[in-house]
Parts: structure tokens; C-alpha cells; sequence
């Protein structure tokens, strides 16, 4: 009976949904004015959304990071967290706000986990990258989907295989080789039509990883070897698109990742061997369709993922003398999102998502959890082009939760709320302006919640309030482009949840420990001055503050001290020149001193450090046929830590030494 009651619910929803599709439909036939006949590509693109952060393919290219978690080095306001260079885990913090905020959208599509909220980065491959975007504001420009209104920031990836293009056949392939028993390869392939692509892709990765580093212990120095870092990893993909007619088309795409890695530990008094792994499998399916009637513009999606995760201590000290846990987790998210033109140049945006999450567990939970996740949003937005714009959403989620079999329900409504002002154009000598308000909240995860002997059902959502102003120039004086951008913020964080050591040190406790508070801003400046058709010069500077302080308690030993492994300096400089079909790019990154615990005294330190990357690289393109075909080969020399520093972004978890990576690359259209 419980279990159709359950069934009954999620049917509702997806009833809800359809109505709500389907009464839309039935309204954009009322007889309106018609707007001029435009293809759906162009009025998604019409209207350019304001943008925090954007790499595009070249700047990606140039850079030649190891993954996503490298990558990101670059973008103002993130910090990182590398649990020990290649392979080993990678996780971000954006303006003081935890990861798990934050949404990462491939192609549209959020990927989610409700097991641990938390997404590796180093698991999402970058070879096919199109385009990179991160930004802290809401946007339906491209109709994402209703889960991008509700996260705090959002990464956005467009990949070269779920594209349509003009060009009939394209390939793209790479190869790279470099330190560490470090082996990259990928191979993409992709067929257009005057109205369908069809892709395809595959990607293998693997390395040993034990590179040598220094560690310090008290007084004493150690040359010390890694032993426990490798890594093999499989991505493939397919994609199909089909445009329909000049007002609708059709996309699916199946992607698929397999991995086997060590887990490099601590190097002091934990795991120095290799005797920890993680295994990981997972399968996507995402399809949605967009039409336009009227002028109303409607997408419908259906996102659906399987995860497997198996971890195996060989060494651990019980009597089968291992420890094997085995995970098995489906999310599938169906939702529907329009964007209709009101009046002029005044755009009311809405949605509504439902997701359903499933974990199974036996050695752990016992029994398997479910959660139902409802979104709906709505939000008007006013362009006045050479004016003040602004964007106001307002967002409701209910979630319900439960253990299979247990009466016991978790269930919580919650209201976002966001505003965002700003100029078109400079407002005097101030730029253009914008300033924005946001409040979001993420849910406790399936491990807070449930783990063995530390879950905590109680735990409050964790909820995040963001204010923000800023401004941005853009100069172009003859050959030189200059762009300057500043964001100032202060952001609280209200119900942290953080895990607490009891009085037995393997049995720790899930609580809502109170409030943090984060002071900061951004600042960015680039130059681009090319002197002729051959020689450009690009150089690039960011810099981030962020006071990021415990506020809970003012009697408490933490009160006001910087929280743990969040830095208050990160300055990235980038310098690129390039002759002709050759160049050289130079990228500098700098990481002050943090504290490994929320206690800032001087045992806590985690030393600051600083790195250089170089990479030389040559490209040159060959006709075919008359020049209606050409291939591009491009030739890359990286070295990476040029200076050999030794360093660790986690206290204990060395980082590589001077290492070098080589790569080939080749693409046909």
C-alpha cells in the first residue's frame, strides 16, 4: 500500500508536467501578431545573457589541461581542492560557497548525484570542448533546465558532438603522452545533413602515477615515491540531432564512463600503499525537444543516469581482512521549460522538473532511499538595450525522502528568490553596472543523511545567500583590446553542515553547525593587441580576495577565523604569443596559505604555493579538394611545475613534481 501511495505521487507529478506542457501549447494558438520567420537556433541566441567567465575552445587548447578540475584553475573566484594530481579526486568551492551548490551542465543537461551532492571533476573528460562558461547569475537564454534557477552558480560545458553543423563529415582526434606513465587518446567523428548529425566518440585514459615528491615531517625531509595514483578511464558517447523544420528540433545522446583507480591517501600515517581503489560505472541518457508557436519557445527534457561505485580496502583489518562497499544509484530527471515574449522586450520565463533519486547499499543502509525533488520557477526579465535591465525568479522546491519500507518521511518546501540589475551600456565612468540578490539551498545528501552510524535525518537544508555588484569596461584603441571586469560580493551561509569527531574518533557526527560568512571580490583584466595578420600578443591577470569566516558562535575557539582549506589570495596570470602557426603560453598560478582545520593556529598551516605551466605549440592546415576540405594538425609541448615546486592543495596529499605531457592533435571537415 505504501509503495503505491509512492508510485501514485510520482505519477501525479508527471501528470502535473504534462497538463502544464499541453496547456501551454494550447495557449500559444490564441492568434497573436506574428513575429518575423527566424530559425529556432536564432531566436535561442538572439538575446546574449550576461556572462562571468567564458573560455572558448582556443583559449582551452592553448592551456592543455589534464582535466576539468585543471582547467578551472583559471576561473576567478573557484578554489580547488586536488586530492593528489592525476587521478586523484578534484572538487571546487566558488566565492566561499560549497561545490555542492554549484551545477554542472554538459550540453544542456545538469548531471547530478544525490548520493554525495559532490561531482569529481576529474571524471568529466574535456578533450571535446567547445566552450566553457561559469557564471553566478540566472539565465534562460538557452533554455536550461528549471535546476539551473535553484543552484547558487553554474559551469557550463558545450561539447563538440551534440552540435549541428554545416560542414557534412568531421573528425577530431588526440593523442597525448607525458610523465608518470601517462596515456591520453580520443577519436570523435561526427555526420551532418541538411537536417540531422549523427556523433560518435571514444576516449581512453590511463597512468601509473607514481611520481616522486618531498614531504616534511616535523624537522626531518623524505624523498618519498607515490605508490597508489594509478588510473585507467573509458569514455564513449553518441549523439543524434534532427531539426525538424524551422521551428523545432530533436536531440538524444547516450554517454557512458567506466574507471579503475587508485586512492592516493594521505602520505603521512595513512595509506602510503597501494591498497585502496575505486571503481566507478555509469550510463546517460538525455534526449529533449524544442518547438516555437507563436511567440512562445518550449523545451522538454528527460535526463536518466546509472551509477555503480564499488570501494575496496584490501588491507583493512576485520576478519574477511577487506572492506567492499557497493553502490548502486539512478537518477532521472523529466521536466518542460518555455520562454514566451510578453510584451516588448519583456520575457516571462517558467518551468517545472521533477527528479527521482534511488541508492541501494545493503553493507551500509540496510534498505534502499528515495527521494522525489519538485522545481518550479518563474521568471519575468526586461531588456531596454543602452538601459537598465533587470531579471527577477522566484523558485519553490519540495523534497520527500525516505528509507524503502520506513513510515518515517523527510519532506521540505523552500522558497528561492533572485534579482539581477544591469546596464547595456557604461553608466559614465562607473561601466556597465549590475548588481544581484540570491538565495538558494541544497538538500543534505544521501550520505549525511543515511551513512552507517553518522546519518543524521534532521539535518536542515543548507542554504546560501549571495549579494553581488559589479562592473566591467571594454576598450578597443586600434589593434588593442582591453576588458577589465570587478565583482564585489558578501555571501552567508546559514545551517552549514559539517561532520563533527565524538568522543570515539571513527564515528563522527552529521550536524547544522550554524552560520559562515564570506567578504570577497574578483578582479580581471586581459589584453589582446595583435600587430599584424602574424603576431598576437594575449596576456590575461585575475585575482580573488575571500574572507571566508566561521560566525557561528561568538564564545566558540573558531569564532572568526578563516575556514578550513579556503584560501584568502588566488592570483592566475596567463600570457600567450603566437607567430604565425607557432606559439608559446606561459600560465602562472598562485595559492596562499590555508589552515587544514577551522582552527587558524600555526599546526593547522597548509604552506602557500605557486606554479608555472609552458607550453610550446605549432599548427598548420592542409587543403583538399580545391580547398572544400581541410585538415588541421597541431603539435603541443607542455611542461607542467616548471619549477619542480612541492606542494599540496590538501595537507599530506603531495602534489607531482616538473613533469611534461605531449600531444598531437587532427581534425578533418
Amino acid at each position: 500500500m505504501k509503495q503505491f501511495k509512492r508510485q501514485f505521487i510520482f505519477v501525479k507529478k508527471v501528470i502535473l508536467i504534462s497538463i502544464l506542457f499541453l496547456s501551454n501549447l494550447t495557449f500559444s494558438q490564441v492568434k497573436e501578431q506574428e513575429l518575423e520567420e527566424i530559425q529556432v537556433f536564432d531566436l535561442l541566441l538572439r538575446l546574449k545573457p550576461k556572462i562571468d567567465f567564458k573560455l572558448f575552445r582556443e583559449d582551452i587548447i592553448k592551456r592543455q589541461p589534464e582535466d576539468l578540475g585543471d582547467l578551472l584553475r583559471n576561473v576567478p573566484g573557484i578554489s580547488l581542492k586536488n586530492y593528489g594530481g592525476l587521478g586523484g579526486m578534484k572538487t571546487m568551492s566558488a566565492r566561499g560557497i560549497n561545490g555542492t551548490h554549484s551545477g554542472i551542465i554538459v550540453d544542456g543537461f545538469l548531471i547530478q548525484n544525490a548520493q554525495t551532492s559532490q561531482l569529481d571533476l576529474s571524471t568529466i573528460q574535456i578533450e571535446n570542448l567547445k566552450e566553457l562558461t561559469f557564471t553566478f547569475q540566472n539565465s534562460n537564454e538557452n533554455l536550461e533546465v528549471v535546476s539551473s534557477f535553484f543552484t547558487a552558480n553554474n559551469l557550463k560545458l558545450t561539447t563538440f558532438e551534440n552540435q549541428f553543423s554545416l560542414d557534412t563529415f568531421q573528425l577530431k582526434s588526440n593523442f597525448k603522452i607525458g610523465s608518470f606513465g601517462q596515456i591520453d587518446s580520443y577519436l570523435s567523428t561526427k555526420w551532418n545533413r541538411k537536417k540531422m548529425y549523427l556523433s560518435l566518440f571514444g576516449k581512453y585514459r590511463e597512468a601509473k602515477g607514481n611520481f616522486p615528491f618531498k614531504v616534511e615531517n616535523y624537522s626531518e625531509t623524505y624523498d618519498l615515491t607515490r605508490t597508489n595514483n594509478e588510473l585507467q578511464e573509458l569514455y564513449s558517447g553518441l549523439s543524434y540531432g534532427y531539426q525538424i523544420n524551422s521551428k523545432s528540433r530533436l536531440k538524444f545522446q547516450l554517454l557512458s564512463n567506466f574507471s579503475d583507480k587508485g586512492l592516493p591517501g594521505a602520505v603521512i600515517l595513512y595509506n602510503p600503499t597501494a591498497n585502496q581503489y575505486l571503481k566507478n560505472k555509469n550510463v546517460t541518457l538525455n534526449g529533449d525537444y524544442i518547438f516555437k508557436i507563436k511567440n512562445t519557445l518550449s523545451r522538454t527534457y528527460l535526463s536518466a543516469r546509472y551509477d555503480e561505485l564499488i570501494y575496496l580496502d584490501s588491507g583493512y583489518l576485520n576478519p574477511q581482512g577487506y572492506l567492499k562497499s557497493h553502490y548502486f544509484s539512478s537518477n532521472i530527471s523529466l521536466g518542460t521549460v518555455f520562454r514566451k515574449i510578453v510584451l516588448n522586450r519583456l520575457k516571462l520565463n517558467y518551468g517545472l522538473e521533477e527528479n527521482y533519486s534511488l541508492l541501494e547499499n545493503s553493507e551500509n543502509f540496510g534498505t534502499g532511499i528515495q527521494r522525489f525533488h519538485s522545481k518550479i520557477f518563474i521568471d519575468l526579465t526586461k531588456d531596454l538595450n543602452y538601459k537598465w535591465n533587470y531579471s527577477f525568479s522566484l523558485g519553490l522546491q519540495h523534497v520527500y525522502n525516505q528509507q524503502i519500507n520506513d513510515t518515517n518521511a523527510y519532506q521540505k518546501f523552500n522558497l528561492n528568490p533572485s534579482l539581477l540589475i544591469y546596464s547595456s551600456s557604461p553608466i559614465s565612468f562607473l561601466g556597465k553596472l549590475k548588481f544581484s540578490i540570491k538565495r538558494t539551498f541544497r538538500m543534505p545528501n544521501f550520505n549525511e543523511m543515511y551513512y552507517n552510524q553518522i546519518g543524521n535525518t534532521k539535518l536542515k537544508p543548507e542554504i546560501a545567500n549571495q549579494f553581488n555588484v559589479g562592473t566591467n569596461y571594454n576598450f578597443n584603441i586600434k589593434n588593442n583590446i582591453l576588458n577589465i571586469v570587478f565583482d564585489a560580493y558578501a555571501n552567508l551561509v546559514e545551517n552549514k553542515i559539517v561532520a563533527i569527531p565524538t568522543k570515539n574518533l571513527f564515528i563522527w557526527s552529521i550536524q547544522n553547525v550554524g552560520q559562515a560568512r564570506v567578504l570577497g571580490f574578483d578582479l580581471q583584466v586581459s589584453h589582446e593587441r595583435d600587430f599584424n595578420k602574424e603576431i598576437n600578443f594575449f596576456t590575461s591577470l585575475s585575482y580573488t580576495f575571500q574572507d571566508i569566516t566561521d560566525v557561528s558562535d561568538k564564545k566558540a575557539a573558531t569564532y572568526g577565523h578563516q575556514l578550513a582549506y579556503l584560501p584568502k589570495h588566488i592570483l592566475n596570470a596567463n600570457f600567450s604569443f603566437q607567430y604565425k602557426n607557432s606559439g608559446l603560453n606561459v600560465n602562472g598560478y598562485y595559492n596562499s596559505l590555508r589552515y587544514a582545520l577551522n582552527e587558524n593556529i600555526k599546526s593547522n598551516e597548509v604552506q602557500q604555493f605557486y606554479t608555472f605551466d609552458f607550453t610550446l605549440f605549432y599548427k598548420h592546415t592542409i587543403a583538399h579538394r580545391q580547398g572544400e576540405k581541410k585538415s588541421n594538425l597541431r603539435y603541443s609541448f607542455s611542461v607542467k611545475n616548471c619549477l619542480n615546486q612541492s606542494y599540496s592543495y590538501i595537507r599530506n596529499y603531495a602534489m607531482p613534481g616538473i613533469n611534461y605531457l605531449i600531444s598531437i592533435s587532427y581534425g578533418f571537415n
